[in-house]
């Protein structure tokens, strides 16, 4: 929680360290957001070849902070048909 009693739903972009993987990043937008001691979150530059697959990808604003996503779950909606072209093989599991 921050001085204002309410939740956190930004954090500011740091410089990149590593290529991410596009569930992971939400998943870790998300746990970063949930805690009070962290200040930074990291992006790859440029960050259009990491966004593939998602609608709707992590980016920051005009003041280098990043928000929540405010979908359902992690907030991340899937490219679905972007998904689909890409898929190299699929599996079917049965009992």
């Amino acid at each position: 929680m921050t001085s204002s009693s309410s939740p956190k739903n930004r954090i500011m972009l740091s410089k990149p360290t590593r290529p991410p993987v596009t569930l992971h990043q939400f998943a870790t937008l998300h746990v970063m957001l949930a805690h009070d001691n962290v200040s930074y979150f990291e992006l790859p530059y440029p960050v259009e070849p990491w966004e593939y697959g998602v609608v709707n990808p992590v980016r920051p604003d005009a003041d280098g902070m990043v928000e929540a996503p405010t979908g359902d779950g992690l907030g991340i909606e899937l490219d679905w048909e972007w998904i689909e072209a890409h898929t190299a093989g699929k599996m079917l599991l049965t009992d």
